[in-house]
């Protein structure tokens, strides 16, 4: 199901940035044959040159294992990555991690990442940071409002690592 999930969300969320448009679309139409390793092989140099999407791209391939094995540590970093160059869904997919995905459950991290990803646009995430407001305390939510906010005033240069 997690791979599946991760897999649509692969499919539905190509936007074009920086990088050559041709490898990018070849990495995605690799990718949606199947051909995972060749879509890793592609995005990983454009990721390492610091292109947001295929960062974006190769922490899915990491966390869901696919074309490369499963690596919550590195997805975890090339999220953070694409996440703190204003990728939003990389913000929700860190968001995810925190809930205790492949790292420590961190209530303060998740709310962070969430809330990111709602200033940003993505309304639906609105109901995790409820369903979180209700199992944190009131500092607890004061401290990740305060991480967020520090965070997006920096543009994304002073987030938590």
């Amino acid at each position: 199901m997690k791979k599946l999930l991760l897999l649509l969300t692969l499919l539905l969320w190509l936007p074009i940035a920086q990088a050559s448009e041709a490898e990018l679309q070849r990495a995605s139409k690799a990718s949606r044959a199947g051909d995972y390793k060749t879509a890793t092989a592609i995005w990983k140099p454009l990721a390492e040159q610091g292109n947001i999407t295929a960062q974006y791209f190769l922490g899915v391939m990491y966390h869901a294992g696919l074309g490369v094995s499963q690596d919550y540590g590195k997805a975890l970093k090339w999220y953070r990555k694409a996440a703190t160059q204003g990728h939003v869904e990389a913000h929700v997919f860190l968001g995810v991690m925190y809930q205790g995905l492949g790292v420590p459950k961190n209530n303060i991290y998740t709310y962070m990442w969430f809330n990111l990803a709602k200033t940003n646009g993505l309304k639906h995430t609105q109901k995790v940071i409820e369903s979180l407001t209700k199992q944190m305390s009131f500092e607890s939510i004061d401290k990740a409002q305060a991480l967020a906010a520090k965070c997006w005033q920096s543009k994304y240069k002073n987030c938590p690592k």
